[in-house]
């Protein structure tokens, strides 16, 4: 009862479900088959800092492989940065329907700020976004 009445003096806005800020097992790329099925015969974006593979998959919401290498991003922190803003903002983007997709960074990415690796996401986004929906129109 306690928690229910603090909860009621926060901002709706704010109050985020726990789904909602998981990162679960079904929205993953997992296994050797499932990266290569999106390798196979991918559409390409490969604009801003990420190059990003996406396949249509049988399923009616989006997944997600994140390549980061060691070559591209030296410091595991920054790798870490990386894949943490990658998987927030997949998080925050999933009308990305029934897509597998695989993300890859370019040489560099690591110099980026947060805002810019973001902008540089969501532009990814928008573009697979306008692949499906012409894909759909066909």
């Amino acid at each position: 009862m306690h928690l229910l009445a603090e909860q009621q003096n926060k901002p709706t806005d704010l109050l985020l479900s726990k789904e909602s800020l998981s990162f679960p097992r079904q929205r993953r790329l997992l296994t050797r088959e499932d990266f290569g099925h999106v390798f196979e015969k991918a559409f390409k974006a490969a604009n801003g800092p990420f190059v990003v593979l996406a396949r249509p998959n049988d399923k009616k919401h989006p997944r997600l492989g994140v390549i980061l290498s060691k070559k591209k991003i030296p410091k595991a922190v920054a790798r870490n940065r990386v894949r943490r803003l990658i998987r927030e903002s997949f998080r925050k983007h999933l009308g990305l329907g029934g897509l597998d997709l695989i993300i890859m960074p370019k040489q560099g990415i690591d110099k980026l700020s947060n805002i810019e690796l973001e902008k540089g996401l969501l532009q990814q986004w928008q573009h697979c976004i306008k692949w499906v929906k012409q894909r759909s129109s066909l």
